[in-house]
């Protein structure tokens, strides 16, 4: 039987328990020799039970000690790990220019990017996701992982502490998501796509050129986000604050449109797939069509993984908690007796 642990950083919590057990042990001998003092040996504790402190402090400390372990992750044992049913590498482009804040779609453009981020990465389990930030340049945020959980929550900061420039560039966001897939020999058998969530504006005239992508059998999607009405463009300072509304070179405000002709262009002529995000099942649908490229490809091979068994311990320390509370450590008075008068 394998044994081992999933946050080894966390041992000393161990011994945080044991001094906590000491500190326990030393007030409980103060208590006592400080009822001796005053009051003399005859009425130590005379109001409590020396036998049920003890025991409550026995299930804090058993209480303490689980919940350490708990939190350190014990893995004993091994299960089989399944073999992944969705080797693709996707590399999620997100737009954050500042067409981006507009409000069209509620609570934001963003927001519901992140949202269909989130999606995306939970349907995308098995292969490996990562994630670039574009606007006039593109940043990387995450690189490929297989922990596709973690692209979603990794917007919160999006944008925050990147220096990319202000515009909007659908070349520089397949520039930057290209440039994170390996070229070795060993991931060229895996199937690779990009998948653009943005408004779709670009002040290029034409398509960014796709046939370097297509030569290296990379294939791009995306989701479009917006309405075709728009709204206006919010400008906000460096610590969010809304400064005003986008306005062009003669004082009148700018109108940000989702563009669904360009997204779906793009999409085409990259073999993949378009289609405008009204909720998780359109980020539902993009990721079944990122499975289905996969048809192709042999699968992952299958392994084991460690047996986190955490979940004892937890409970442990949760009933040794429960017991211990349930426990009265005062000693029962005696009921006054009434005195029998006779007639």
């Amino acid at each position: 039987m394998k044994l081992g642990f999933a946050h080894p950083e966390l041992a000393p919590l161990g011994v945080a328990a044991l001094l906590l057990l000491a500190l326990g042990v030393a007030t409980l001998i103060r208590r006592r020799r400080a009822s001796v003092a005053f009051a003399g040996r005859g009425s130590a504790l005379v109001s409590v039970r020396p036998a049920a402190l003890v025991a409550k402090l026995g299930l804090l400390a058993i209480a303490s000690l689980a919940l350490a372990i708990a939190m350190v992750g014990p893995q004993i044992g091994e299960t089989p790990r399944r073999a992944a049913s969705a080797p693709v590498d996707t590399m999620i482009a997100l737009d954050v220019s500042q067409s981006m804040g507009v409000k069209d779609v509620p609570p934001d453009r963003l927001h519901v990017a992140r949202e269909a981020i989130e999606v995306l990465g939970a349907q995308l389990a098995g292969g490996r996701v990562g994630l670039t930030l574009f606007a006039g340049t593109s940043a990387l945020r995450y690189p490929l992982t297989a922990d596709t959980r973690i692209v979603g929550p990794a917007l919160d900061t999006s944008g925050r502490g990147f220096k990319i420039a202000p515009g909007s560039a659908l070349r520089a966001a397949l520039v930057g998501a290209s440039g994170q897939f390996p070229t070795d020999a060993a991931n060229e058998a895996r199937a690779k796509a990009i998948v653009i969530i943005s408004d779709g504006e670009d002040p290029a005239p034409d398509l960014p050129p796709l046939g370097p992508l297509l030569q290296r059998n990379i294939r791009v999607f995306a989701l479009g986000v917006g309405t075709s009405e728009g709204g206006p463009v919010p400008l906000y300072d460096q610590k969010g604050q809304l400064q005003q509304m986008l306005v062009d070179a003669n004082g009148t405000q700018v109108t940000s449109r989702l563009d669904e002709a360009r997204l779906r262009s793009l999409a085409e002529q990259g073999g993949g797939r378009y289609l405008r995000y009204e909720g998780a099942a359109s980020a539902r649908e993009i990721a079944d069509a990122l499975r289905a490229m996969d048809a192709g490809v042999a699968p992952a091979e299958a392994g084991v993984s460690p047996e986190n068994r955490y979940q004892i311990f937890l409970g442990i320390a949760v009933l040794a908690l429960l017991a211990g509370w349930l426990i009265d450590e005062r000693r029962p008075m005696p009921w006054p007796r009434t005195p029998r008068v006779r007639p």
